[in-house]
């Protein structure tokens, strides 16, 4: 069956259609998700072009691997702060096992911020939709305002924190690129 579609969709790259259809993931827009598959050639009849198909596929499955990632530092940083309140602490002199605690929660905290920086970063070079990452994760958008605006990546030295960023921005990247990853490999 032929939607009637908007020539605005034809014009646009299988990429950026992939993209859009991704954003209505969050608005559960089906109408529009139908007009924009409308627009994509299917092959031998049976499924999606290949390049739109992977690069949905790798939206959203980073977006749920940003929510994992997100809810196992989330678990961290519960953690720490449940042993804080469980140390027994003299006011005079911190224990090593204060101070442990203490550093585990300040890089949860950090790996926290690092997560919310990398999706601006991701959703502004790559189409990657906030709310939409924000909704498969089951996170409410208010989760994002607790961390500050102002942070910025090139200034933390602390190795752990730039390894995690790196890590898991080079992870993601793996999936939002699928189709060109795939297609080199």
């Amino acid at each position: 069956m032929k939607i009637n579609a908007p020539k605005i969709y034809e014009k646009m790259s299988l990429r950026e259609r992939a993209q859009l259809v991704f954003k209505c993931l969050y608005t559960q827009d089906e109408k529009t998700m139908d007009a924009i598959r409308s627009t994509v050639d299917r092959k031998h009849y049976t499924a999606y072009d290949i390049e739109y198909s992977q690069s949905l596929e790798g939206l959203y499955d980073a977006a749920i691997i940003w929510g994992f990632i997100y809810h196992q530092v989330t678990s961290q940083f519960c953690a720490y702060l449940y042993l804080w309140d469980q140390e027994d602490r003299n006011e005079e002199e911190m224990s090593e096992s204060s101070i442990s605690i203490l550093d585990g929660f300040g890089l949860s905290r950090m790996k926290l911020q690092v997560l919310f920086y990398l999706l601006d970063e991701l959703a502004e070079q790559h189409g990657f939709d906030k709310k939409t990452v924000l909704s498969i994760a089951e996170i409410s958008d208010s989760q994002e305002d607790e961390y500050p605006k102002n942070f910025d990546i090139k200034e933390i030295y602390e190795p752990k924190i730039v390894r995690f960023y790196d890590e898991t921005k080079l992870l993601l990247m793996g999936y939002i690129n699928l189709y060109e990853t795939r297609k080199q490999g």
